[in-house]
């Protein structure tokens, strides 16, 4: 099914004129931006990892600091981040990795590969994945170095699928145990005399708690301790797995505050050398037998592969639902899943006669309730019609779940964290504030007094308010136990607001199997009947060079109203008020963060 030929320079030429085309033309429509600037980024947008050949004999590079995506993002540059000359955050998807180690396993010209850097930017579920596409590289035989100047805890987790490892001789390697950090804010905002009026459901149910408490309940100390042990029993397990070290080992290790020089990993055996740079690379000078020895980052690799073609009748729709759960539309910003977009992504591909079954990607801590239901209403509609198989990354949380729960089939990884199922809803009141500042508000209505951040709710409200949680919970309970085959106490049982890690939902039957994308496709294509197909990346992403030109042209509109100085400092601050102002009054969201 993969395309495995690199281009060759003939392609890379006709897309360097096209886009040079493409660019004069935008220009001519945008007279207030430079047409150097425009020429020079469509020049660069055309030659993105096709301006290199692969020189035989060379390593493949894959730097673990980039951060790894679930989808491949064709972000690009604003037009106030070149004028900045601010750095253009890197990131690669996962996908683009999966298709590197697999072809440059197979390539003649490639000797090796090396991983590198002391961190791993991943979420850990993402890093599973990562390990194994690692093991289609390995099949070849070709070695698998890893060096670093010094080794984190995240980057031993990759690092660990090397066949070597090497740090430098007074570098550091960093075990530390997996821990939750969450910050509170109940003391701030009393200073400033906001008051957060919260109502909620779900004993687990942590989200708010930052907001009307300075620590963490017991019932959120008592799920997060058994989510961290079970995520850093995996992790442990992972390494036992691949470098045979003990779990009482990496135990004492993490525990050891002392521990952590080259020499303590040389000794528990979580490294095999101790090598400055210079002397690793007389290593690959050996393993490749070239004294320069040319390299190739997965990226630069993964820009020279044809795009995959497809070839067969048959499709399967991976929907990738990434982020926070919004109301409404919003079909630029790709970090979000927006109601209206997402529900007709779905609507369209159970509509589309080509795909035969949908995988439903789900990486998200949940958001507005009302949207969760508008999606989860259209994965009912498609269960009908075609399969439909969920698989969870990182977070399939809350409102995660809410939209998972109704598939045909759920996939998730060991430390997928799901469940949360709960809501609550939070409303400021600044009335103390205001007042210390000598600010007086006063108003009249025509019935009754509208929900303010003026002054606090009145009894009616509050208890309308706790209402409307309530029904929402209970619908929320409703829809997983249909979808999961449970009755509703079964489901509430579970529910509460608590979160699981993927190993404990499928105990508890909140998902079916422990599995990751690839294993969620193949199950679909199975429910589907079909062996030959290919696979169609939903919503679908523009190419960078439009990307850029539709950013430019918000951003020139932008301008015209507001001043360059403005643009420039304000953009990110304006824009967090603005995500503020799109969330719901109802929430079904999962809040909490790991750090590994």
């Amino acid at each position: 099914m993969l395309r495995k030929k690199i281009t060759n320079n003939n392609l890379i030429m006709k897309q360097f004129l096209s886009t040079v085309a493409a660019v004069f033309v935008g220009g001519s429509l945008l007279v207030v931006v430079p047409m150097s600037l425009l020429l020079i980024y469509g020049i660069s947008a055309a030659l993105t990892g096709g301006g290199k050949e692969i020189a035989p004999h060379t390593v493949l590079v894959y730097d673990m600091t980039i951060p790894v995506t679930d989808r491949d993002i064709q972000d690009v540059p604003s037009l106030t981040t070149l004028l900045q000359n601010k750095k253009i955050e890197e990131n690669i998807s996962f996908r683009d990795i999966q298709r590197v180690f697999e072809t440059a396993g197979e390539d003649e010209k490639v000797d090796a590969l090396v991983l590198k850097g002391g961190s791993n930017a991943t979420d850990f579920s993402l890093i599973l994945d990562v390990c194994k596409a690692l093991k289609s590289f390995k099949k070849s035989g070709k070695p698998v170095y890893y060096y670093a100047s010094s080794i984190s805890q995240s980057g031993l987790f990759v690092g660990s699928m090397a066949d070597s490892i090497f740090v430098m001789p007074k570098g550091d390697v960093e075990i530390n145990g997996i821990a939750s950090e969450q910050l509170f804010y109940k003391n701030l905002m009393e200073r400033f005399g906001v008051e957060m009026q919260v109502l909620r459901t779900g004993k687990y149910k942590s989200a708010v708690e930052p907001y009307i408490s300075d620590r963490m309940s017991e019932e959120n100390v008592e799920q997060m301790s058994l989510i961290l042990r079970q995520l850093w029993d995996n992790a442990a397990a992972l390494i036992k797995e691949n470098r045979g070290v003990d779990v009482e080992v990496l135990d004492d290790y993490a525990a050891d505050a002392n521990k952590m020089s080259a020499e303590d990993a040389l000794a528990a055996g979580l490294v095999d050398g101790l090598k400055y740079y210079d002397e690793f690379r007389a290593l690959l000078q050996e393993t490749t037998g070239e004294k320069n020895v040319p390299t190739v980052t997965v990226g630069e690799y993964a820009g020279m592969m044809e795009d995959e073609m497809e070839s067969n009748e048959d499709k399967i729709a991976v929907i990738y639902a990434e982020g926070e759960i919004l109301d409404g539309t919003d079909e630029d910003d790709v970090l979000n899943i927006y109601s209206e977009d997402m529900a007709r992504t779905i609507r369209e591909a159970r509509e589309n006669r080509k795909i035969k079954a949908i995988v439903l990607r789900v990486n998200s801590p949940g958001g507005s309730a009302k949207a969760a239901e508008e999606i989860w209403r259209e994965v009912i509609l498609t269960k009908g019609v075609k399969p439909i198989v969920v698989s969870m990354g990182e977070y399939a949380a809350s409102g995660g779940y809410y939209i998972s729960c109704a598939a045909d089939k759920i996939y998730a990884s060991s430390t997928t964290l799901t469940g949360s199922i709960g809501v609550f809803g939070m409303i400021p009141n600044a009335e103390k504030g205001l007042t210390e500042l000598g600010v007086d508000v006063d108003g009249i209505c025509t019935h009754q007094p509208p929900m303010s951040l003026f002054y606090p709710l009145t009894k009616e409200q509050m208890a309308a308010l706790q209402g409307s949680v309530e029904r929402t919970y209970e619908t929320f309970i409703s829809r997983c136990a249909e979808g999961r085959g449970m009755t509703m106490a079964s489901v509430d049982s579970v529910a509460q607001g608590r979160v699981w890690t993927g190993y404990e939902a499928r105990k508890i039957g909140l998902v079916d199997e422990i599995g990751e994308l690839d294993q969620a496709i193949a199950t679909a294509a199975e429910m589907a009947g079909i062996e030959n197909y290919d696979i169609r990346t939903l919503p679908e992403a523009g190419s960078k060079l439009n990307m850029f030109m539709k950013k430019l042209g918000m951003e020139t509109k932008a301008m015209m109203g507001t001043s360059l100085i403005e643009e420039m400092i304000g953009r990110e601050e304006v824009t967090r008020a603005l995500e503020i102002r799109k969330r719901a009054r109802v929430q079904a969201y999962e809040g909490l963060r790991i750090k590994y």
